[in-house]
């Protein structure tokens, strides 16, 4: 018989014991207090919307960035559905879709992107994070955390576009175009006019060197390549006839010019080459007959003129004439330099004059313009013609239409300079790396983020950019990337250059060139301030779970302290076998609060000396799954409910609430188990005296692998004994 004052005290300290569990439940549930918190939390966060709503989309919190991120107020917001005020119709049923399952799992949705809708019917593109606020198994509430990724995306596609359109441009050129190393004279790149030209496909004529698409001797055209290469990267364009071999055995002439030039932030030299077979076969043609020549000339497409020294116009032919739109008798007699614009009058006059014998062939390029008034770009080849006393008779030219050329140039010197503009401008650090990982690019973005130099980050693995645990994740997503030939992203960690960390999330693609990959193409954005909500929510919850575990001291006195100790020699146990750091922190939450379910039972069976009767003792058994049920209320805490719940589980089955045997049951639990064990037989209890030391691990080994895990057994017996030969030196 338990004497009235002492059952008066000890209901006094159940009602007290739920009221603290109840209260701080309520606290971290109860609507009105967690949305003022909430409130506060969110004054330091202006640029993150947070959105409250039950689970029928009624919206019950509105934070002030939701309110300038979707233009409505609190007033306006508050009892609203929120499928209605931000999502589109179109997607609202997948929207209310994801609500249930949130609701009915328990469970915070994966982020995800989508798309969202403001007062002014603006459309945003977001990454919301959705989580439920759950109460004695029920979702009482859910919240929304969303990030506006509106400007990656763009970014993203602007670049995507301007690389297309680089390259289109490229391959557009009707020109033959080789891109050369300054220094090597390596073939760098072509365009598909020149695989045309020369009958290679294009990844067989990267692989070659000059000397094997050239016709005659190999040694001595691989130095005057280089050499003439070298000299139009330090002395300025250089223009030049040329002997080729095609793939095919076909020796053909061709007319180069060589140009300085850069690709992205690499300088090189491009090389426009043009099949001159035809203008050859019509110089051979004149020099033979005159009569034969005009018949020639009169059919080739390109414009065909002669004129003699001071300009005059002796001869044009038909493609001349249709080119300008006028007949022949308005040409002959007049000065060739009559369309010439003025101030290509000297450029145009200095090339005919530098005509000499020994040089007796130049080319350049001068905009005209038609009779409209329209501009055009014509490329002209001059040849002096001679007596055979070497004096000059007259010049003759052939022009072709390269307009669609230099438009073409144009539109690729803007390609690149808005490439440049958006890599350069970009808050996002945007990317290039090769098939091993290393970076190959990267824009200013990478100072503002991480504070490091583009020069220092060029050439390094992007691993090194983040912190050690998490290089070989990246080391696998890039290899997933390079083998999937698929879009992967993932959230990293990073270091920045004064040692702080910070959270990026990052997006891989690879990239592609004629179907071949090359390389993989990333954008990495830093969401630094999102985690930190998030982390601050976490904190949040644990200081809920300490409370929990000083109410189960309440509800017990006879297990004061024991939790304490038992959280110690746990997790001395799941280090000494190895467990990973998320195993040791379920494991630190787990041993504090093993017997939170003990609050539910009468204060009357936990303090009974006597045996205990069937009813008391399935109560008694009742304790982890109840405790279990406590903890899964707090998001983010499933794993340390689940540890609970087995930690009475025997590894031969026999255990309770659920029988598991030793394959079901967590390694966490069977930790739990044993250091339970032993803390209840070494400690005096209402109904018998402790145990000593000996006797108890005595008592450990005999049930090793029936009731406990055999290797748990033997890591806790060597710590217990090197613990208390430590204490008696």
């Amino acid at each position: 018989m338990i004497p009235l004052g002492l059952t008066i005290s000890f209901c006094f300290v159940i009602f007290v014991s739920a009221g603290v569990i109840l209260g701080y439940l309520f606290c971290f549930f109860r609507r009105d207090i967690f949305i003022s918190r909430l409130e506060k939390l969110t004054e330091h966060l202006p640029n993150i919307p947070i959105q409250g709503f039950d689970a029928k989309g009624k919206v019950f919190f509105w934070s002030r960035a939701s309110e300038a991120a979707y233009g409505y107020s609190s007033h306006q917001a508050l009892g609203k559905d929120i499928a209605e005020l931000i999502i589109p119709e179109n997607e609202r049923t997948k929207f209310r879709l994801t609500l249930e399952e949130v609701c009915r799992g328990g469970k915070a949705a994966k982020a995800r992107e989508s798309t969202v809708v403001t007062k002014s019917a603006i459309r945003k593109t977001i990454c919301a994070t959705i989580f439920p606020q759950m109460n004695n198994g029920k979702c009482t509430g859910i919240f929304s955390i969303d990030i506006d990724i509106a400007a990656l995306k763009k970014q993203e596609a602007v670049l995507t576009s301007a690389l297309e359109d680089y390259k289109g441009i490229f391959d557009g050129i009707n020109d033959a175009v080789f891109v050369h190393d300054p220094d090597s004279g390596e073939i760098l790149e072509v365009n598909t006019k020149m695989c045309e030209l020369f009958e290679y496909p294009r990844e067989e004529v990267l692989k070659l060197s000059l000397e094997h698409i050239s016709y005659g001797d190999k040694d001595k055209l691989k130095t005057r390549a280089k050499s003439l290469i070298a000299k139009a990267f330090c002395e300025g364009p250089q223009i030049f006839e040329w002997m080729c071999l095609a793939k095919t055995g076909k020796i053909f002439p061709v007319e180069i010019g060589l140009k300085k030039g850069r690709i992205g932030k690499r300088d090189c030299v491009f090389a426009t080459v043009r099949d001159i077979s035809d203008e050859i076969k019509a110089y051979d043609m004149l020099h033979k007959s005159e009569s034969r020549y005009r018949a020639v000339v009169e059919d080739q497409l390109e414009l065909i003129c002669r004129f003699v020294p001071g300009g005059i116009l002796t001869f044009v032919n038909q493609a001349y004439c249709r080119f300008f739109d006028k007949k022949s008798e308005e040409f002959i007699g007049k000065n060739f330099m009559f369309y010439v614009f003025e101030e290509e009058k000297d450029k145009v006059e200095k090339s005919i004059n530098s005509i000499t014998y020994e040089n007796q062939i130049v080319t350049f390029e001068q905009q005209i313009k038609d009779k409209d008034g329209n501009a055009y770009w014509l490329n002209w080849t001059a040849r002096a013609l001679f007596d055979e006393k070497n004096g000059l008779l007259e010049y003759q030219a052939i022009g072709r239409d390269v307009t669609k050329r230099k438009y073409a140039e144009v539109n690729l010197k803007d390609s690149e300079q808005r490439y440049q503009d958006l890599l350069i401008n970009a808050n996002e650090i945007i990317f290039t790396c090769d098939l091993k990982g290393k970076l190959t690019s990267v824009n200013r973005a990478v100072n503002k983020v991480l504070g490091l130099a583009e020069q220092d980050v060029v050439g390094r693995h992007f691993a090194e950019l983040l912190i050690p645990e998490e290089r070989e994740k990246i080391k696998s997503i890039f290899e997933a990337v390079i083998k999937g030939n698929e879009r992967k992203n993932d959230e990293l960690k990073a270091l920045t250059r004064d040692g702080n960390e910070c959270f990026l999330r990052v997006q891989l693609w690879p990239e592609l060139r004629n179907d071949k990959l090359i390389g993989v193409y990333g954008v990495a954005a830093d969401f630094t301030e999102q985690k930190c909500v998030l982390e601050r929510m976490r904190e949040m919850v644990i200081q809920i779970v300490s409370m929990l575990s000083q109410t189960v001291a309440v509800a017990d006195r006879y297990t004061e302290q024991h939790c304490e100790r038992l959280q110690e020699l746990a997790l001395k146990i799941g280090e000494k076998l190895n467990l990973s750091d998320k195993e040791l922190e379920n494991l630190k939450f787990a041993a504090l609060l093993h017997d939170v379910g003990k609050v539910g039972i009468p204060i009357n069976i936990l303090i009974k000396k006597g045996e205990l009767t069937e009813d008391e003792w399935q109560k008694i058994k009742q304790h982890p799954k109840k405790g279990a049920d406590i903890i899964r209320q707090l998001s983010g805490f499933e794993e340390v409910a689940q540890i609970i719940e087995q930690h009475q589980e025997r590894v031969d089955g026999k255990g309770y609430p659920h029988g598991l045997d030793k394959d079901r049951i967590r390694k966490e639990a069977t930790i739990i188990s044993v250091v339970d064990a032993y803390d209840a037989m070494t400690s005096d209890r209402p109904y018998r005296k402790a145990m000593g030391m000996e006797q108890a691990i005595e008592e450990l080994r005999r049930n090793a692998g029936t009731q406990f895990d055999s290797d748990v057994v033997e890591a806790f017996i060597e710590i217990i004994k090197k613990n208390a030969a430590h204490k008696s030196q």
